[in-house]
């Protein structure tokens, strides 16, 4: 993980554009665009499970591409314009998504389509929203994304949803 040069002054200003998008609202939006591709990735690993093919599947997971590509830009290239924190959750995104993928590819190369296969697939699908969706929570916050932090939040999701 190379680090992007950061930017520690207040968060940008309304008036600061990347790719046509206000600064303020950029990771947002990458956020927002990760976590319904993956929510519908968890959807479909799930439908999968039972051997069925989601319609659109293809689509959702365009706008996740999306929002990985818009991420990276933003963390590499556009840093300038963001503060610590947007670029320590644009860097999380890049992170998070680029593992899934990797472990995604390896367990399609071991085990193909198989029963096994779909089901490693679906808890990576679904590890990988809970932890898009606790960063998201964190930005929100206003906390800067790290290590310690995730697995901090995705102890607390798993004590909420344990209940």
């Amino acid at each position: 993980m190379s680090d992007a040069p950061q930017n520690d002054q207040q968060p940008p200003s309304t008036g600061n554009k990347v790719i046509g998008i206000p600064a303020d609202k950029y990771a947002k939006i990458c956020y927002f665009l990760v976590l319904i591709s993956s929510a519908f990735g968890v959807l479909g690993g799930l439908v999968g499970l039972a051997g069925v093919q989601m319609p659109l599947q293809g689509l959702f997971g365009f706008l996740g591409f999306i929002g990985l590509v818009m991420s990276f830009l933003g963390y590499f290239i556009f840093a300038p314009l963001f503060n610590a924190m947007e670029l320590s959750h644009l860097k999380l995104v890049v992170v998070l998504f680029g593992m899934a993928f990797i472990l995604s590819i390896l367990i399609a190369l071991v085990f193909g389509g198989s029963v096994v296969g779909s089901l490693l697939l679906f808890l990576i699908s679904l590890g990988f929203l809970a932890a898009i969706f606790v960063g998201f929570r964190q930005w929100q916050n206003g906390e800067i994304a790290t290590k310690d932090g995730l697995i901090n939040g995705l102890k607390d999701l798993k004590s909420v949803v344990g209940r």
